[in-house]
């Protein structure tokens, strides 16, 4: 075979397995909204109105910045955690670095769910039925491993 050929095979091959790639990532995986974010399902599963939607991108906005500021705190504590490893002696303790971090999530967990009160709150009294089915839905659709094909859960 001569070395252009193979040269050529080579590129298919990984041009197709590229696609492959491509293909599979962008699988459904269950939800019957393809392609979607979560704040796109959510605002069609509730049937939000311009206002709603609005009010809603208000909510993300805040939500996202007291996550945003919570999360960097946790990457603090577990820079000077894992910076331990590296002292012989350390002066902190790393259980209370790990009980840190362990409040600061909790208190990430609060806002989530403070944020899903507020996004309930802006639904009409019509739309609170569908807004406690989505409730059922809200820790898969906001499950990292949902984007990964065939992860084992």
């Amino acid at each position: 075979m001569k070395k252009q050929t193979f040269l050529y095979l080579i590129i298919v091959v990984l041009a197709m397995g590229n696609i492959i790639l491509f293909v599979l990532k962008n699988q459904n995986h269950g939800h019957s909204f393809h392609g979607q974010g979560p704040k796109d399902i959510i605002i069609k599963k509730l049937d939000f109105d311009q206002g709603q939607v609005a009010d809603y991108e208000k909510l993300i906005g805040r939500h996202r910045k007291d996550v945003r500021e919570n999360d960097l705190k946790i990457l603090k504590l577990k820079n000077e955690l894992y910076g331990l490893l590296s002292k012989n002696k350390p002066t902190v303790k790393p259980d209370s670095l790990i009980a840190l971090i362990g409040n600061i999530q909790e208190n990430i967990e609060t806002i989530h769910y403070r944020h899903f009160l507020d996004i309930k709150a802006i639904c009409r009294p019509g739309q609170v039925k569908r807004f406690n089915a989505l409730s059922l839905e809200l820790s898969g659709l906001f499950d990292p491993k949902n984007n990964l094909p065939d992860t084992p859960r």
